[in-house]
């Protein structure tokens, strides 16, 4: 019974090593475009903010506003400044990461502050921007969620 659970064992011990050689020559930083996705993204953007309130559905107003793309510090990174007088929790500065996805780029991030996160979604199509954000902002001894959708163009 030992010869035979030995034997089983070693057959595994052989397959698993066979299997876990394998060609890894993906370069992961240079994908299927010429330019890095920040460098693409970069420049001011000039559109409408849409303030949601809590529920996610029903809208506060539209406001003038914009949103400026800067390239982070490190690569696959980019500065994310959103400016709107207009919705005060709509303006300030953070950091977030891209990447390509086909032709368009996407834009992803989670901030925390404390107990409260901020989480950005975006995406770049033909220099478009939509840009959705939720902020959590505490008001007394609760905390309310708003969201927030940018959209414009360079």
């Amino acid at each position: 019974m030992k010869k035979i659970l030995y034997s089983l064992f070693a057959l595994m011990a052989m397959c698993t090593f066979v299997t876990s050689c394998g060609d890894d020559d993906i370069d992961w930083n240079r994908g299927t475009h010429s330019s890095l996705p920040e460098g693409t993204a970069a420049g001011t953007y000039t559109g409408t903010w849409e303030v949601f309130n809590t529920d996610g559905v029903t809208s506060e107003g539209t406001f003038d506003g914009s949103v400026t793309i800067a390239a982070g510090s490190s690569s696959y990174t980019v500065n994310v400044t959103t400016v709107c007088a207009s919705a005060v929790a709509a303006s300030g500065e953070t950091t977030a990461n891209i990447a390509w996805s086909n032709n368009d780029l996407k834009l992803f991030s989670t901030v925390k502050n404390g107990s409260l996160e901020t989480m950005i979604n975006g995406e770049i199509n033909s220099g478009a921007l939509n840009l959705k954000f939720s902020k959590s902002v505490r008001s007394g001894r609760t905390t309310v969620t708003k969201f927030y959708q940018f959209k414009g163009k360079k």
